[in-house]
């Protein structure tokens, strides 16, 4: 007989058991279950029996799964605690790398995070757009291995609570709006005039339009690529409408709200130094990085509040799309 077919499958049931005691004690019993199934049905234990025993006694993450019933990484009742202390955290650390930011001044709270002075290697409006998401979910994770210990620790923890409306993470699933189809013709024939205007223009981005004489914002190269990117970002919001037609997959407008973020991460890093053309008494510069950052907020707010959704419906298989 060939152990090696028994020890990779309880192998494989280890990586999945996240006990930290009696972990040898279930090991040790699955074991002796198999071996004592093959020797029952077969009469004897060989290779080819041992692996009929194996695949019938099913998988090893279900296998898993039954021992650690009862067993919490994360207790449930802190459900609203992640996201409370989440959000709190989040705000404070991102004002923190606003100030650093706008104060040229370098932070550091060892172990728990360090802000450089901005500005060195990017210009700053750039760093904090990088720095939004990053925050959050650094913020997350940290909260996540936070009550983590407290569930582990199994003691009786009074967590401080905050009165804070916390009706965007834990309001109950609602039906989703059906598409009208009025609505995607509208969507269609906007789409269809501003790809009419870039194949005349070759820009979606004007300091002055006329008759005459037409002047894009940008230079050429850079203007092509951000009305692309503008044009990929419509096309996406016109499928994702579509889609709703045929499914309530929350996973579709995950993936719409993810394409967003890498377009708008990409239009960020984007070589556009000197791009602008001038125009006199207004920072054009300075006008694009907000829009821009105001931008990425909403997509990323978008992306969390799907991401979000997606956690409770695998929490709640059976409730339906809250997206609207």
């Amino acid at each position: 007989m060939d152990n090696k077919i028994l020890e990779d499958y309880l192998k494989e049931i280890d990586h999945y058991l996240a006990l930290k005691e009696e972990k040898d004690e279930i090991l040790n019993e699955i074991k002796s279950h198999i071996l004592e199934k093959t020797e029952y049905e077969a009469g004897k234990i060989t290779d080819d029996a041992l692996k009929a025993t194996i695949k019938k006694y099913g998988n090893p993450k279900i296998i898993a799964e039954k021992y650690m019933e009862g067993y919490q990484i994360i207790s449930p009742v802190y459900k609203k605690y992640l996201f409370l202390y989440t959000g709190l955290l989040f705000i404070i650390h991102y004002g923190l790398v606003v100030f650093s930011a706008f104060s040229n001044y370098e932070m550091v709270f060892f172990p728990f995070f360090y802000i450089p002075i901005m500005g060195t290697h990017s210009p700053v409006w750039n760093q904090l757009i990088l720095y939004l998401p990053m925050t959050f979910f650094y913020d997350f994770g940290f909260v996540c291995l936070f009550l983590y210990f407290i569930t582990q620790n199994k003691k009786e923890i009074r967590l401080p609570w905050f009165e804070i409306n916390l009706n965007l993470l834990t309001r109950k699933p609602v039906k989703v709006k059906k598409p009208k189809r009025h609505i995607l013709g509208l969507l269609v024939s906007g789409f269809i005039i501003v790809l009419f205007v870039y194949i005349r223009y070759k820009t979606l981005f004007f300091l002055s339009i006329g008759p005459g004489k037409t002047t894009s914002l940008f230079n050429p190269s850079v203007s092509r690529w951000l009305s692309l990117s503008v044009i990929f970002i419509y096309f996406m919001e016109i499928m994702y409408y579509m889609s709703r037609f045929f499914t309530k997959s929350s996973w579709v407008k995950l993936t719409k709200d993810g394409l967003i973020l890498i377009i708008l991460w990409l239009i960020i890093n984007y070589p556009i130094e000197d791009a602008l053309v001038d125009f006199p008494y207004i920072d054009l510069k300075t006008i694009g990085t907000f829009i821009l950052l105001f931008l990425t907020m909403m997509a990323t707010i978008n992306f969390i509040k799907s991401l979000i959704e997606i956690l409770c419906l695998r929490k709640n298989p059976g409730s339906k799309s809250i997206h609207k």
